[in-house]
């Protein structure tokens, strides 16, 4: 292709489009985040839902010796303090990579406006969604299995307050930068 430099028998342009050069998706990443937090906290608790009903039918089973029970019970512990705090890296991770393309995302000031407008029609379509999330963690087959989880517990109670900061903070990410030519 004329004006593109050539790498082996790749063009260039074509290797950085598919690698996000060019991309305008910050509030896609946000709706990304949303989604990402709540799928993965809710699997999560039925996950240790489902654990705990094994491990209290292996816990009663006589056949099984003391040291199969206590292996059993030592994977839920396992399981319990594991995935609190895989959930709060993947979040971390998933934040932290929507800042980092945010950045790199040339935009002009202009659409600022704009994309604080997107943002609140985002924002309200997503309130819904977020009270489904909760009201699925707080109901009364999974709360006493939520409250083993603090992280996701304090994610659950304060998930609307946490997406605005971290879409605020994408937001500085994506406008704040200075034009260097």
């Amino acid at each position: 292709m004329k004006g593109q430099k050539k790498i082996g028998s790749v063009h260039w342009m074509n290797w950085t489009k598919c690698f996000g050069k060019g991309k305008k998706a910050s509030l896609q990443d946000i709706i990304f985040l949303v989604i990402i937090t709540m799928v993965f906290s809710i699997l999560i608790v039925i996950m240790f839902k489902f654990l705990s009903g094994v491990n209290d039918q292996i816990q009663v089973t006589t056949e099984i010796p003391a040291e199969g029970k206590a292996g059993v019970a030592t994977i839920k512990e396992t399981y319990r303090n594991t995935m609190d705090y895989l959930f709060f890296f993947i979040w971390l991770s998933a934040f932290l990579g929507a800042v980092i393309t945010a950045w790199f995302i040339d935009t002009h000031p202009v659409f600022f406006i704009l994309s604080i407008i997107a943002l609140v029609v985002i924002f309200i379509a997503l309130i819904p969604i977020m009270n489904v999330n909760e009201s699925i963690l707080s109901s009364a087959e999974l709360v006493t299995f939520t409250a083993e989880f603090p992280i996701i517990l304090f994610f659950a109670t304060h998930f609307f307050k946490i997406m605005i900061i971290q879409s605020f903070i994408v937001f500085m990410s994506l406008f704040a930068k200075s034009k260097v030519t």
